[in-house]
């Protein structure tokens, strides 16, 4: 498994800075509109079936079900390295300790501008969806900034999705660890 390059901020040059933190560049076309749209006729039209013909197309895996196994995410964990694992630990106790500070403070709210009031009331929902990109790297840190709010917001139904990846076991491990996903869980 390839980790990533980890750079030390405070001795990195502001070029060096730039480039960690710059964003690969998107560009819209015509031809790019016309293909985002047979995709989408194509999910409509074959539904799951075309979601695994778009997946062996694009990231090169052949799917028989969207839904890891109990025994992929076993296996996903056990690849992960130990230093990712407690880096991952880490990471929900901290996000934890925010969001169960934020439920447990009483938002007031506040005028924004004359007449417009702003605030937060945290509130579970029955049904949540929870995307984590993969792209070059799955995000860990995404599904544990998702997967944590609606944990702790006991919400009764929530779904993860993910593109699949050779990295599949970081978001795998960063859901299974600590309880933010039961490996049984949908």
């Amino acid at each position: 498994m390839d980790l990533l390059e980890i750079t030390d901020w405070k001795s990195a040059t502001a070029k060096n800075r730039l480039s960690v933190l710059s964003r690969p560049g998107i560009s819209r076309s015509e031809d790019l509109d016309y293909q985002i749209k047979e995709i989408i006729n194509n999910v409509r039209f074959a539904g799951d079936e075309a979601l695994k013909e778009m997946t062996l197309k694009y990231d090169d895996v052949s799917l028989s079900d969207f839904k890891m196994t109990p025994d992929e995410i076993d296996q996903a964990i056990k690849q992960t390295p130990q230093s990712i694992k407690k880096a991952i630990k880490i990471a929900i106790a901290n996000v934890t300790k925010f969001h169960k500070h934020k439920m447990e403070t009483s938002v007031e709210s506040i005028e924004v501008v004359p007449g417009v009031l702003c605030g937060e009331i945290t509130k579970p929902i029955h049904s949540v969806g929870l995307y984590v990109p993969s792209g070059n790297n799955p995000l860990a840190s995404t599904a544990i900034m998702l997967g944590v709010p609606s944990l702790l917001a006991k919400c009764p139904q929530r779904i993860l999705c993910s593109p699949p990846n050779h990295l599949q076991s970081w978001w795998s491990t960063s859901n299974c660890s600590n309880g933010i996903w039961n490996k049984n869980h949908t």
